[in-house]
């Protein structure tokens, strides 16, 4: 267990910051203030990299493209999709074995379909990658691509022994794994990154895990940042000293893989997943529950099963936690009342004391009678803030509850598929595979169920949203629902009854652009009655509570 989780560390994380020489409490605060900045703008930077990506992509329409041409730029396409989005990866590698073929090029076929291996291992299809790795003969490599045929078959071997953690078969995928490590140590130039990060791993596994730190910092200074070997030699030191028990310095390298992953929009990464572990046991709930959320999307994003299935294995934890959380601010708030109750019941007897003291006196009745509004309109402002707290708290376990329950849908569905494209990847059914692959619908489906929930869960909390939102609108403006709970119109107006005023989240939350979003809500004012007031009156619209 110790020795290949030295391994596997090295495989899971992507893309470095800069590493630093201390890890102190004030350090990973500003770390965790930056990657805190970079989740919020994590639409924008994705969006970004589609775009450079685009650029490349529309290289390949130019019709005096040879097929070299070609090889390069669909090599250059698989490596900015292979830790961003795994269907585009895989096809854009798979074209390239087609090409390579083409131009009868062994030396690219072989490491096309290494790539391919590396792909296909990291989405769990372990028996494809095994008979691509089988296709390929090491004695007819040469030593470069011969050290990458072996740095394949160990990453194999580590993700099948990572699945067979507490099984038989562990120790079988562990010793294979070693011995390709062996192998690539044998092979590689001593002047590599790969010779000398093996090194450095071997040291670990035996138990020399400060020289192996020592090497792998040496290692760190001759790399640059952005380089995903310098975020794989980061993410390793997280664990290596994790191995000795200094759980800050960990912290401070899953926080320096997790900012890098966060800057260069690499959804492949464990780093989030592992840092909502860590600030889950420190008590920083609603921070492990945003970093899980976000691997989620993340894995959801990248598109396999394989991190999914590890970030879905926190989620107990998250909810325990909550429930404890829960549990204590009703404790809190019960206390509370029992101490604005006396307060009250102190004002109601120093009232009627007053009353009958100053029952002759007019002057007197004047002063009782306003001392008896105001503690009326403290009684009420306290009943509308009961009413309010009351509210946020439904709508708090409405929605995570909803979520939670859409996250299990999600999983179940991704399950599915997973299952449905390796049952043709094991018949050989590629056409049907690749159908399967370039198909919208499973998104579409996924699309219609957020909705379904988003609808049911609002219109559980606001049933009677529509017909007050019509309430507002001109006659001859007014929407008429058919064939779903909500229309898109109305959806705009449900997230600006939530709080959520912004054109970008908005648009984002329903998969549309901001123009749409903007257009929709100039549109909605215009249709209003009181066109300058109209949003401010939707956020008004009360819930059953």
């Amino acid at each position: 267990m110790k020795t290949i989780g030295c391994i596997i560390y090295a495989v899971l994380f992507t893309m470095p910051l800069c590493a630093a020489e201390t890890g102190s409490t004030s350090e990973l605060g500003k770390l965790y203030v930056t990657l805190d900045s970079l989740l919020d703008n994590r639409e924008r930077i994705y969006s970004e990299k589609e775009k450079r990506i685009e650029v490349v992509r529309a290289g390949l329409d130019d019709p005096r493209l040879g097929d070299s041409e070609r090889y390069a730029l669909q090599d250059r396409l698989y490596n900015e999709y292979c830790a961003f989005k795994y269907d585009s990866a895989y096809k854009y590698v798979m074209s390239n074995v087609v090409t390579a073929q083409k131009l009868g090029d062994a030396s690219k076929e072989a490491l096309s379909k290494l790539h391919l291996a590396h792909i296909l291992s990291v989405s769990g299809l372990f028996d494809q990658a095994e008979l691509t790795l089988n296709e390929l003969n090491p004695d007819q490599l040469d030593d470069k691509t011969k050290v990458e045929y072996y740095n394949q078959l160990g990453e194999l071997n580590l993700f099948q022994s990572e699945f067979a953690v507490n099984t038989r078969y562990f120790n079988l995928y562990h010793d294979r794994a070693q011995t390709y490590r062996q192998q690539i140590i044998d092979t590689a130039d001593p002047t590599t990154f790969e010779y000398g990060f093996s090194q450095a791993v071997f040291l670990c596994e035996n138990g020399k895990v400060k020289e192996a730190i020592n090497r792998l910092e040496t290692l760190l200074k001759t790399l640059r940042e952005g380089e995903r070997n310098y975020s794989i030699v980061t993410s390793t030191l997280a664990y290596f000293y994790d191995h000795l028990k200094n759980g800050q310095k960990k912290e401070y390298y899953l926080l320096l893989s997790a900012i890098s992953d966060s800057r260069a929009a690499i959804a492949e990464n464990n780093a989030l997943r592992e840092l909502s572990a860590i600030l889950l046991a420190k008590g920083d709930t609603d921070r492990a529950f945003r970093y899980l959320n976000e691997a989620i999307e993340n894995a959801n994003f990248y598109g396999t099963m394989l991190r999914n299935q590890q970030a879905a294995a926190l989620v107990p934890g998250i909810v325990k936690a909550y429930d404890s959380m829960k549990t204590t601010q009703s404790n809190h708030a019960r206390w509370l009342i029992i101490c604005l109750s006396i307060v009250t019941l102190m004002l109601v007897v120093a009232v009627f004391m007053m009353l009958r003291y100053l029952k002759k006196r007019k002057e007197a009745n004047q002063k009782v009678r306003e001392m008896n509004q105001l503690l009326n309109d403290n009684l009420k402002q306290l009943e509308e803030t009961s009413t309010k707290m009351k509210e946020s708290n439904t709508i708090k376990d409405e929605y995570i509850g909803r979520f939670l329950d859409l996250c299990s849908s999600y999983i179940d569905s991704a399950d599915e598929q997973r299952k449905l494209e390796n049952r043709l990847a094991r018949d050989k059914k590629l056409p049907e595979l690749y159908a399967e692959l370039k198909s919208t619908k499973y998104i579409t489906e996924l699309t219609t169920m957020f909705y379904q929930n988003f609808d049911n869960t609002f219109l559980k909390i606001y049933p009677t949203f529509v017909e007050e939102v019509n309430n507002l609108l001109e006659p001859q403006n007014r929407t008429e629902v058919k064939g779903e709970k909500l229309n898109t119109e109305l959806r705009v107006l449900a997230l600006i009854r939530l709080g959520i005023s912004d054109n970008q989240k908005i648009a984002s939350i329903l998969r549309s652009s901001i123009t749409t979003i903007y257009t929709y809500r100039s549109k909605l004012k215009a249709k209003a009655i009181r066109k300058e007031t109209f949003e401010d009156e939707v956020r008004m619209i009360e819930s059953f509570v």
